[in-house]
């Protein structure tokens, strides 16, 4: 099997892995990776940026100049991890399309984005008649970026009783009167 290319199931795709002669008595799952690291993040936010996308009228002319708008929600309560699952599938997509598909994600994440590009969308509408003085057709939009960064996380802190002077949590006992 040296020297063949086998293809690998990651969960999500098959990855092709070339085999070596280092990678005798290993499994062929272990050379397949399942997520790629982009790095740490460390921004708070999650943005939708709609666009619309550059059209070449003639050849060799100049493009029009792309009109971009965005949109941040901030503090959203769940992991940059989760949110990108469902930020994957809308980017590159045009706004209506990407709207139909979080309206029908199965992940309570999908609400929070929804809410987030449909802003996205009012704001290039608003951009638009602001700078152009004319109509922007919102079924031209498309999602040319959208990212999630990680949050500030929650500090968990476990209650406990505060100790005295002599080590006990409680006051010493009184003696009844009678």
């Amino acid at each position: 099997m040296i020297g063949h290319t086998l293809a690998v199931y990651n969960g999500k795709k098959f990855v092709p892995v070339y085999v070596t002669e280092n990678m005798v008595g290993h499994k062929a799952r272990e050379f397949s990776p399942t997520r790629q690291f982009k790095g740490h993040s460390s921004k708070v936010e999650k943005v939708a940026k709609v666009g619309r996308p550059r059209r070449r009228l003639r050849p060799r002319r100049r493009e029009t100049a792309m009109l971009e708008a965005s949109a941040t929600n901030r503090f959203v309560r769940t992991s940059a991890q989760k949110a990108k699952l469902v930020l994957d599938t809308i980017r590159g997509k045009e706004g209506r399309d990407a709207l139909s598909i979080l309206r029908f994600t199965k992940k309570s994440i999908a609400r929070d984005i929804e809410k987030t590009l449909r802003s996205a969308i009012a704001n290039a509408v608003l951009v638009a008649d602001r700078n152009q003085k004319r109509r922007l057709d919102e079924e031209s939009l498309v999602v040319s970026a959208c990212f999630a960064g990680q949050g500030p996380s929650q500090k968990r802190v476990r209650p406990a009783p505060m100790a005295g002077p002599t080590g006990s949590s409680s006051a010493p006992p009184t003696s009844p009167s009678r």
